[in-house]
Formats: C-alpha cells, sequence, structure tokens
C-alpha cells in the first residue's frame, strides 16, 4: 500500500513537471513569431488571440482596475488601454504592469488625463515600449476592468472589445520555466525508479 502511494506521489510530480514544460514551450512558441504591432492602426484588433505575440508603444493610458499582493506589499497591476481614433476610444485591452513600472505608467496616466481634459496639448510623459503575449484576465479582473469602463461603453460596445484580455510582457523566463519543468519531471522520475527498485 505505501509503495503503491509512493508511485501515486512520483506520478503527481511527473504530470505537474510535464505541465510546467508544455506551458513554457507553448509560450515560447508564441515569442518566436514575428509580433502583432498593436500601435499599428491596420492591425484589426478583433482578430487577436489569446497567445498572440505582440509589440506596442504605449504613448497614453487609462487608469489601473485591478492589482494583485504579496504578504501585503503591491506586486503587479493590471491597467487599461485604450485604443483611440479620432480622438474616440474604439477599444480596449488589459495591461500587465510589474511593480518595478508603476512609476511609469502612473505618470503616463496622469499626463493622459491632462490632455484629454485639455489641459495640456498633447500626452506629456515618456511612452513605454513592450514586447510580450496576450493573455485572458481571470474572472475577477474581468469583472474589474467591466466596472472601472463603465460609462466609457455601451454593453454592446464592450462585448465587441477586447477588454477580457492583458498584454503580458515577455519577462525573457520561458527557457527557465521549462527548465524547471524537466527538473521536476527528471525528478519525478528519480522517486519513480527509487520507489520501484526499493524492497
Amino acid at each position: 500500500m505505501n509503495k503503491i502511494m509512493r508511485f501515486l506521489r512520483a506520478g503527481l510530480v511527473i504530470f505537474a513537471g510535464i505541465v510546467i514544460l508544455i506551458m513554457g514551450a507553448r509560450q515560447g512558441k508564441s515569442m518566436s513569431k514575428d509580433p502583432i504591432d498593436l500601435s499599428d492602426p491596420n492591425v484589426d484588433w478583433s482578430e487577436l488571440e489569446v497567445g498572440d505575440h505582440v509589440k506596442m508603444k504605449i504613448e497614453y493610458t487609462l487608469g489601473e482596475f485591478s492589482n494583485t499582493t504579496d504578504d501585503g506589499k503591491e506586486v503587479s497591476r493590471k491597467y487599461s488601454y485604450p485604443r483611440i481614433e479620432n480622438d474616440m476610444i474604439v477599444d480596449v485591452i488589459g495591461i500587465h504592469v510589474n511593480a518595478a513600472d508603476f512609476a511609469k505608467y502612473d505618470a503616463l496616466y496622469d499626463a493622459t488625463v491632462d490632455w484629454w481634459e485639455g489641459t495640456t496639448n498633447s500626452v506629456e510623459a515618456d511612452p513605454i515600449e513592450i514586447d510580450g503575449v496576450i493573455k485572458k484576465l481571470d474572472n475577477d479582473e474581468i469583472g474589474f476592468h467591466e466596472e472601472y469602463l463603465d460609462g466609457l461603453f455601451s454593453s454592446s460596445e464592450l462585448e465587441d472589445s477586447k477588454y477580457e484580455l492583458a498584454v503580458y510582457p515577455n519577462m525573457d523566463n520561458n527557457i527557465l520555466t521549462v527548465v524547471i519543468g524537466a527538473v521536476i519531471t527528471l525528478a519525478g522520475l528519480g522517486y519513480a525508479a527509487y520507489v520501484f527498485i526499493k524492497k
């Protein structure tokens, strides 16, 4: 009975390792493709999908609609990025922002508000260039984004937008994810072999 339980534990470890391997490999495959430029007015956002490799030059932004904390410390936020055509917001997508970049996005948001309200003639803040992958927000984040955008979009306009998605900047951790997955898988296989040969 104890041996069966050990095999089950080894199987779970191997399964977890394989899942991590697949995640790293998939994201690596996505990032190997040429990025879609979301700043290009000719790019059709309606064709964007989860896993797409994208890049963008963020010259303005709406505010934060969600954040994540760890032991009471804020570690990441989600900002709302509007697509503006002829001074009108025609679409929107989330942007995942790590703590190191909070100040840059806050400055860009403040400058965006000044420009939108007519205080300045342009967004007087440095643009932010990112390269990343599109992922779907979790259900709570989608709800927060809906609440944040209430008043800017009608319900039908919101349904046609990409507000349920977010761009996650590439952190160059795809190889690390694959390595971690491989190590966990090998550890599970090693443990299974040990259990098998042990009397």
